[in-house]
Parts: structure tokens; C-alpha cells; sequence
């Protein structure tokens, strides 16, 4: 299914228009959890609110095959949240065996993964404008609708293959997987490409920064249709992804100076949006799974979730944002991957056409300093 193939109407995909006004608790978790917001947002990573639209969508999945939907839900997100929490931990917390806490667990990211493309699309109609509006208005840079970057999601397999073998890290002594996204400036993300092997194995030194069977390596210029996205250094200068310079001399030294200053600003949203997902939902610190599938499974359920929650939530809460320190950020082979923005100028129409847009925005950039100052 295509990103663009769901529309926007689709009431049932719209959280925030959900009454979760009914919220049902089982009466075995302790008081202090049922009773208290908060005690029950720091142990479930959700509101109550999001929880009950949750248990409503489970209860009609395919996944629901159990007596308690709130059970079921609530088990889960405890594993989510919390990345020490263990399956014989949940089993004495919600009264089932370990193996039950486990097949449940297996259930609830499914049925996330499933509502995956129902939550992270790519914008188009009115929320596009309404990325655009917001971009302009806060950063003066026409055109953009969101800003992409790469983290590291760690993980522990229980059995090493080759196909696990890619995603070792030997720099580090540990295993990881790429997860990259597009986010806008509400910290929702509309594009996720989670389980890529790292970059640092590929053979080729001007290899992608993720594989190649990114859809946005094929479809990205279709789906901006003259917008753009703004990606850190680790990217390709494109007509639809726009890079900061990392050479500046010459004549343009200021204007590219200021353009960077805007640009670095514009992404850090994509940075934010990383520390609140891992920081709200610590099992992406160290997935302990199996398979790249079941990592990529736990991913794309914990990103559904937070889009859920952002929206249902209107913006807050941030408490659970991570420290800087706490995520590992892509950041390639300290250059970027090929194109015009990289030693080696890459002779394609694009690439010229990427850099003419990009001198045409820093630019004005700075004559708007400029008249401001």
C-alpha cells in the first residue's frame, strides 16, 4: 500500500476526532494507578484517553483474541514503555502466565503495525498547506513540509545469521538498525523506514544511508510535487531535499551562512521527535528480539503510537523527551552521500537543479536578515 493511498476522510484514522470519553480500568492494577492521571501516564506512556480510542480499535482487529481488550493493551504498553520490563514481570503484574504475557505482547505490535499506514502518511491537501504555513511562519522558508534524519535502535538477537550479521555495529561492539524518518513541526512523523543495516558495512563508501529499497530513492520528487523536505548533512542535495552547505567561501559566504543557521534550526524538530519517541517508549533503547522483522515490528508500533499520541494529546506532554546523549543520531561517514553537496560534484540535472534552489532560498534568506536588521 502506498503512503498516498489513504485519504485523509477517513474518520476512523483520526484520533483526535474519537470519543474516548468512557475509559474502563481493570480493578486488579493497584489504586494509585487507576486513580491518578499521572501515576497511570508514567506507567502506560499514554493518557487515558488515547488508551480507551486504543482498546476501542483493538477490540475490532483481528489481533483481539482475548476475554480483556484493556488487559491486552495495557500489558503492552507497559512492555513498550519500559525497557527493563520482562515478560515474567508482566505475567505477575496482569495475572497471566509469561508465555501468555508474550503472545499478547506479539498481538498488540501486530495489530500496531498494522494501523502503520493509517498513521504515518505522507501529507497531502490540507494538512500539506498546513505544514507549509507553519514552516514559513516559523523558520521565513518557503516550501517545506517536513525535515528528515536517521537514528541508531539497538538491539540483542538470540541467534546471529547472516542476515543479522549486516546490522552489527563494530565500532560500537553491538547491534543496530537505522530508522529514518520525516516529521513535521508538531513532531508527527509522516515517513518512516525502519530496520535498515547500517550504513558503516556497506562496501561502497558512497552507498545510501539506507538500502535500496527506500521508497523515497524512487518516489520522494513524486510525492513532494514542488515541495521540499529539509535532511541533515548525511544526505544527497535533491530538488526535494534540501541540505546545508559544508563548504562556505566565496562571495556567498554570508548568505549560505545564514541559510545554515535557519536550517539547523528548521530540522531540529526531527531531533526532538526522536528523543520523545525513545524517551517515551524506552524499549527502543535495547530491543531484545529474535529477528530484524520482530525489531522492525516493535519500531513501527511504538512510531504509530506516538503519532496517535500527538495527536490525541495536542502537543503535550513533553516529559518524557530524552537527553541528547541518550540517542545515537546518523551521521554517515561524516560526509555526505554523494551529489553536489559532497567533494565529488555529481554532474546530473538534479543536482544542479537542487543547487540553483538552494542558493535561490539562502539567498533570500538573507536579504530578509537583511531588511529585518
Amino acid at each position: 500500500m502506498s503512503l498516498l493511498d489513504t485519504q485523509e476522510s477517513e474518520l476512523d484514522t483520526d484520533p483526535s476526532t474519537s470519543d474516548a470519553s468512557e475509559v474502563y480500568l481493570p480493578q486488579y492494577l493497584p489504586l494509585e494507578i487507576i486513580g491518578y492521571d499521572r501515576e497511570f501516564f508514567q506507567t502506560f506512556r499514554v493518557t487515558k484517553k488515547v488508551y480507551s480510542y486504543i482498546v476501542g480499535r483493538f477490540e475490532r482487529s483481528m489481533h483481539f483474541k482475548y476475554r480483556e481488550s484493556a488487559k491486552c493493551v495495557l500489558l503492552g504498553l507497559n512492555y513498550l514503555g519500559h525497557q527493563t520490563t520482562t515478560y515474567s514481570g508482566l505475567a505477575k503484574r496482569f495475572n497471566v502466565s509469561a508465555s501468555t504475557a508474550s503472545q499478547i505482547v506479539d498481538d498488540f505490535t501486530g495489530f500496531l503495525g498494522e494501523l502503520f499506514y493509517q498513521f504515518v502518511k505522507w501529507p497531502t491537501g490540507s494538512r500539506r498547506q498546513s505544514n507549509i504555513r507553519k514552516f514559513r511562519k516559523l523558520h521565513n522558508i518557503p516550501n517545506v513540509i517536513g525535515c528528515m534524519s536517521a537514528c541508531y535502535i539497538r538491539f540483542t538477537p538470540s541467534k546471529v545469521t547472516d542476515e543479522i550479521s549486516s546490522y552489527r555495529d563494530a565500532k560500537n561492539g553491538c547491534y543496530a538498525s537505522l530508522l529514518q524518518a520525516i516529521c513535521d513541526t508538531d513532531l508527527i512523523f509522516f515517513y518512516i523506514l525502519g530496520g535498515c543495516p547500517l550504513e558503516s558495512n556497506a562496501t561502497d563508501a558512497n552507498s545510501p544511508p539506507v538500502n535500496l529499497t527506500d521508497p523515497l530513492r524512487k518516489y520522494a520528487r513524486e510525492w513532494c510535487n514542488g515541495v521540499t523536505v529539509l535532511g541533515d548533512e548525511s544526505y544527497p542535495l535533491r530538488p526535494w531535499l534540501l541540505t546545508p552547505y559544508k563548504q562556505i567561501t566565496g562571495d556567498d559566504y554570508h548568505s549560505r551562512v545564514s541559510y545554515n543557521e535557519v536550517h539547523s534550526c528548521a530540522t531540529s524538530y526531527i531531533r526532538s521527535a526522536f528523543r520523545l519517541l525513545i524517551g517515551r517508549f524506552q524499549r527502543l533503547k535495547l530491543i531484545r528480539r529474535k529477528d530484524i522483522q520482530s525489531v522492525r515490528t516493535i519500531v513501527h508500533a511504538c512510531c504509530v503510537l506516538h503519532n496517535i499520541s500527538r495527536s490525541m494529546e495536542n502537543g503535550l506532554p513533553m516529559e518524557f523527551m530524552t537527553s541528547d546523549d541518550e540517542i545515537a543520531l546518523y551521521s554517515g561517514n561524516n560526509h555526505p552521500v554523494g551529489g553536489i553537496n559532497g567533494s565529488d560534484m555529481e554532474i546530473s540535472p538534479d543536482a544542479y537543479e537542487a543547487e540553483l534552489l538552494r542558493e535561490a532560498v539562502a539567498n533570500n534568506l538573507f536579504k530578509m536578515k537583511q531588511n529585518n536588521s
